[in-house]
This record gives structure tokens, sequence and C-alpha cells, in this order.
């Protein structure tokens, strides 16, 4: 059974952390900007190193970050 998670927006939390936007964010975790943009609209399951890695990148705990069903 697959359960989509959902990225709530990065961006209030990159901003309070420097303004960052996709594109730095997805470059200091390793993925492509899309890989973002599709979190945040639920098309994409993150792989919990990918989670802990966004995670640590806008400063904000995975909780604050992920919607779980």
């Amino acid at each position: 059974m697959i359960i989509a998670s959902r990225l709530v927006s990065c961006q209030p939390a990159a901003d309070a952390s420097g303004n960052l936007t996709h594109n730095p964010i997805a470059q200091l975790v390793g993925v492509r900007r899309e890989t973002i943009m599709r979190l945040e609209k639920a098309q994409y399951n993150p792989s919990l190193k990918l989670a802990v890695d966004l995670s640590r990148a806008v400063g904000a705990p995975i909780e604050a970050l992920f919607l779980f069903p």
C-alpha cells in the first residue's frame, strides 16, 4: 500500500532562513527543481533521505514540511 505524503510549500520556512527558492533548495539536496515542485503537489513521495535533507536545508522539522494522511 502506498500512502502519499504532501510537501507543504517549503517557501515560508525557506524565506525565514534566507529567501531560498526551488532552485537553491533543489541544489542543496541534490535533486531537480521539478522534484521539489512535484513534492509540493503530492505527485512524488520522497525517500527518507530526501525528507531529512530537505528538513536540514530549510531548517525545519520533517513534521513541519510534510502533511501525512
